[in-house]
């Protein structure tokens, strides 16, 4: 019986080396020992018409990285701020399953990644939400809590400010609430305060939460 030969690989990446993938849509920067061995690197695009740019699988999620690489994508759709735009690594159906902000420049949106798999451009446009949590209670409960939350690109950070002075929020990440201890020698007794609440997401999109309470 005759048994075929293997194929070819078209482009073999070895571990040692600094290694470039470009084309007119894509390119990728993969640096000096980032991989643990060599690979026979595999690509494929597919069209997108929901997207602000094509899938691109960018080889194996399974293989692993050691380092962090450099990847541009073009976009194919307008948009109106490019500071909005994320990079998303999806499943086969384009759910999210990890996102990676960057910047746009001359067409591409660059970002850098330690994970091989499909990729594509979104927009995130949406605030986070600030939920209070014991608002009811507030002046009562020793504690403001809240919980934030963000379904695109996550939480960047949050700032707690009452009287207009800035106040320290304790963050429990297990739970996504944060919450403030109240500190007479800060903000003083028997008194109404005003508090203001700002959180941002990891593309600047704000979200405000103000309240006035009696303490």
């Amino acid at each position: 019986m005759d048994i075929e030969p293997p194929t070819p690989c078209a482009i073999t990446m070895p571990f040692g080396d600094a290694n470039i993938f470009e084309t007119s849509n894509i390119s990728v920067s993969i640096p000096k020992n980032s991989l643990y061995t060599d690979i026979c690197f595999q690509y494929e695009r597919t069209e997108s018409d929901t997207f602000f740019s094509d899938f691109h699988q960018i080889h194996c999620e399974f293989t692993p990285l050691h380092r962090w690489i450099d990847v541009g994508i073009k976009t194919t759709k307008p948009f109106r701020d490019s500071s909005k735009l994320y990079a998303a690594r999806v499943n086969s159906r384009g759910v999210n399953q990890n996102v990676h902000v960057g910047k746009y420049e001359d067409g591409f949106f660059t970002f850098r990644t330690r994970d091989f798999g499909r990729y594509v451009i979104k927009v995130d446009t949406i605030p986070p939400r600030i939920t209070p949590v014991n608002i009811s209670n507030f002046g009562r409960n020793p504690r403001l809590i809240f919980t934030i939350t963000d379904t695109l690109t996550g939480i960047d950070s949050f700032n707690g400010f009452i009287n207009g002075e800035w106040v320290l929020f304790e963050h429990d990440a297990k739970t996504n609430r944060i919450f403030y201890r109240l500190n007479a020698n800060e903000i003083g007794r028997n008194k109404r305060h005003q508090l203001k609440l700002v959180v941002k997401d990891a593309v600047g999109n704000e979200s405000v939460f103000e309240h006035s309470f009696f303490w």
